[in-house]
């Protein structure tokens, strides 16, 4: 993942961290103001189904369709996060899914969001 404000390292306290991975999900614990921070998952075809019925808003990731969904206040990642937006992108070839979540922190939302749809826009998948 990525994220604007200062990292410190190596995740100490992180309040995200699952026993066993200090750095948790997310390797921050604190969003600064205009922060964001971008998430980029797999979810291989053993461990989840593709969700044909995801809610959300059909959109167009790396020529392949997916399902974008926000939330306010952020429901996941990291204090001071304020929106989520997360987008599902299935592989065409296998049960397995991408996954973005992106955390952003305020005031400035749409600077935020923004530079989540320069990151979408710029993703791309290989071929089979």
């Amino acid at each position: 993942g990525a994220n604007t404000g200062p990292r410190d390292s190596p995740c100490p306290g992180n309040a995200y961290a699952p026993p066993g991975n200090p750095c948790g999900p997310y390797a921050v614990d604190h969003l600064f103001p205009h922060g964001v921070l971008v998430v980029w998952s797999l979810t291989p075809a053993t461990t989840a189904p593709i969700e044909s019925n995801t809610p959300g808003t059909p959109e167009i990731v790396g020529g392949r369709p997916a399902t974008r969904q926000e939330a306010f206040p952020g429901v996941r990642g990291p204090a001071g996060g304020v929106e989520t937006i997360s987008v599902t992108v299935p592989d065409p070839n296998s049960q397995a899914q991408y996954r973005f979540t992106a955390c952003l922190s305020g005031p400035d939302l749409a600077r935020g969001r923004s530079e989540v749809n320069a990151v979408l826009a710029s993703a791309s998948f290989s071929a089979p």
